[in-house]
């Protein structure tokens, strides 16, 4: 997603305890299927924008994701032209947040 207004489709990404092999299949799947109804779409006649589709990884529990996920979305980060911190959280990174979640106690993150 390469612009923050306009979403025309959402496509969510449950995940809790995968690590960076398994989300990258996953991803490489959700890629491949974005770029098929992209293609069915102008088939029919309609345009669906790909810069107008949103993907979103939900992670069930900070404390279960596997560090290599955590590495990865680093790696994403200083490789593209994708700012995590604008997309989870302003002011934390995601170390920052796991860091923060393995000191924090139960009561504390409920």
């Amino acid at each position: 997603m390469k612009q923050k207004e306009g979403i025309e489709l959402a496509i969510c990404i449950c995940m809790y305890s995968e690590d960076k092999k398994m989300l990258k299949n996953t991803l490489a799947g959700v890629s491949e299927n974005i770029a098929n109804l992209v293609a069915l779409e102008k088939i029919g006649g309609r345009e669906l924008d790909p810069d107008k589709i949103g993907v979103f990884i939900m992670m069930d529990g900070i404390e279960k994701v596997d560090p290599s996920v955590i590495d990865y979305f680093e790696e994403l980060e200083r490789s593209s032209n994708i700012n995590l911190g604008d997309n989870i959280a302003p002011t934390l990174s995601i170390t920052e947040m796991a860091k923060r979640a393995s000191v924090m106690t139960e009561e504390e993150i409920n």
